[in-house]
């Protein structure tokens, strides 16, 4: 597909086996926004380990990944609760806190 071109050209230029199979290919290699996440997530997530404090946690890279959509209700988390985690990994990576 080239760049800029519309749906309505992609869909009278393509038939929905080929659509399907671009489908299951992006769910064994994801490209495109979801993999330009994941790959952000591990370099922040390689910068944060190899900061943080002796003894520290590792952190793994799905703690950088981008949540989207709204989180379930079982997750969602109080503004203290939420200060206290960000200062904690704010002290994990070797910052103070005033």
């Amino acid at each position: 597909m080239a760049l800029g071109m519309s749906v309505q050209k992609l869909l009278a230029s393509t038939d929905s086996r080929e659509l399907a199979e671009w489908e299951a290919y992006e769910r064994l290699e994801p490209f495109g926004e979801q993999r330009a996440d994941w790959r952000i997530a591990q370099v922040a997530c390689i910068l944060a380990n190899v900061n943080r404090k002796k003894g520290a946690p590792a952190f793994k890279v799905d703690d950088f990944m981008l949540k989207t959509g709204a989180a379930p209700k079982t997750q969602q988390v109080s503004a203290t609760d939420l200060a206290q985690q960000l200062k904690g990994i704010t002290r994990a990576m070797g910052g103070r806190i005033k």
